[in-house]
């Protein structure tokens, strides 16, 4: 997925979008993540619903002790009628 969004720009959108989000503080990088990944749903995600929009973010298998924790995020959209 990381290779199709890149494709258009290349590993220099990355490079800027890494850098950029090293200046927060640590403890506020997963919340700044959060916050983008609902921007762009709210913008671009489309469901076969008129009025709705879905998108369902599986983030990557992370080793703990004794288990693997794996978190999906999910972002729905009412779109406002005219």
């Amino acid at each position: 997925m990381l290779v199709e969004i890149l494709r258009p720009a290349g590993a220099e959108l990355a490079r800027r979008w890494v850098a950029c989000l090293m200046l927060a503080p640590e403890a506020e990088r997963e919340m700044i993540v959060r916050s983008v990944e609902q921007r762009m749903a709210e913008l671009y995600l489309h469901h076969d619903e008129a009025d709705e929009r879905t998108v369902t973010v599986e983030h990557p298998p992370e080793q703990r002790d004794g288990f693997v924790e794996q978190k999906f995020s999910t972002y729905t959209v009412k779109d406002k009628t005219p």
